[in-house]
């Protein structure tokens, strides 16, 4: 099922977590999951759901649901660097 996803992202560019669920007739739990393990492959990226502007008005924004939220499919596998970084004071003493 992940080569059928990776081949609908790759031909798509991106989906969002509903349309991947309807797509693949799965509960949005599982493509959270399936997603969450490409995302740590390198394979895709998460693009979080935008925020709501003053138009929504008061039902709320459906773009805030984590059903919205977009992957988008990567070229190149990425993975980030785990590299520790230390901030140094160089306070001067007088």
């Amino acid at each position: 099922m992940l080569r059928e996803i990776k081949a609908y992202l790759q031909t798509h560019g991106q989906a969002s977590a509903q349309m991947l669920a309807d797509r693949f007739d799965v509960e949005l739990e599982t493509v959270f999951t399936w997603m969450d393990y490409l995302i740590q492959q390198g394979q895709i990226q998460k693009i979080d759901a935008p925020s709501c502007t003053d138009s929504c008005g008061t039902q709320g924004c459906a773009a805030t649901t984590p059903s919205a939220t977009l992957y988008r499919w990567l070229p190149r596998a990425y993975r980030p660097l785990n590299i520790s970084i230390t901030a140094h004071s160089t306070r001067e003493t007088g």
